[in-house]
């Protein structure tokens, strides 16, 4: 059996022992993790690096002309203009000599305007009235654009990389 002083003694060391393991469990949970502490030090999106807050600036495509040409109605990109190869009549219409209109192939009594046609590789504008003519096209290219820094970062040149101050206020 156990005598009351080395009871007292025992519940003394358990009470002690308790005390220090929960301060060690207090100080472990209360300690933030190295990920977290990094990423209250730096804005969202950004990673630690030697002291900064970095990120690689967003890189986005879009469709453009090359070599600033301008862009016609329909979207292409314009290299040359020119007039157009004829006023004919539209597929499955045909002239009659001294009609200013066509006849339809299979329904003489349909009829139906003269329509400007372009050359190949050539766009038909319409856009200025009674002054057809055929831009000459080509299609749009992909161009990478990359996007400005996020506010609060500017842009290192020399390593193409995003810059903010480490600190709790970024967030």
């Amino acid at each position: 059996m156990m005598d009351s002083n080395n009871h007292h003694h025992l519940l003394a060391t358990i009470a002690v022992l308790g005390a220090l393991f929960s301060s060690i469990l207090i100080t472990a949970y209360a300690q933030p993790s190295t990920e977290q502490q990094n990423s209250r030090a730096c804005p969202e999106g950004f990673e630690m690096n030697r002291g900064k807050c970095e990120m690689e600036p967003e890189i986005t495509t879009e469709l453009v002309c090359p070599n600033n040409l301008s862009e016609s109605p329909l979207g292409n990109c314009i290299v040359g203009v020119g007039s157009p190869v004829a006023h004919v009549c539209p597929n499955g219409y045909s002239q009659h000599i001294g009609e200013p209109f066509c006849r339809n192939v299979e329904d003489f009594d349909d009829t139906a305007e003269k329509v400007y046609q372009c050359a190949s590789g050539y766009e038909l504008d319409t856009t200025i009235e009674n002054v057809p003519r055929c831009f000459q096209v080509i299609p749009k290219v992909e161009q990478e654009i990359q996007e400005p820094c996020p506010s609060g970062s500017t842009l290192d040149s020399a390593r193409n990389v995003c810059v903010a101050k480490p600190g709790r206020g970024n967030r």
